[in-house]
């Protein structure tokens, strides 16, 4: 069974709540949306993970399901 990007973020992020689901940072987070709102992706709990600033920041332009740069 292989287990689609979503799905390992859904799954980070439950397992340590609090953290950023990419870098592990305890700080400066903010919240992203796993399918952008630009490309049709709803504005629900479902669609968001948190993830620190620097993360976010390096996926401007990126959905999360491409991974980081």
């Amino acid at each position: 069974m292989k287990w689609s990007t979503t799905v390992r973020e859904w799954q980070r992020e439950h397992e340590k709540p609090n953290e950023c689901i990419y870098c592990g940072s305890k700080g400066d987070l903010t919240i992203e949306h796993i399918l952008p709102r630009s490309c049709g992706g709803p504005d629900i709990p479902d669609n968001a993970i948190q993830v620190c600033k620097k993360c976010n920041s390096v996926k401007v332009g990126n959905d999360s399901t491409n991974g980081l740069k």
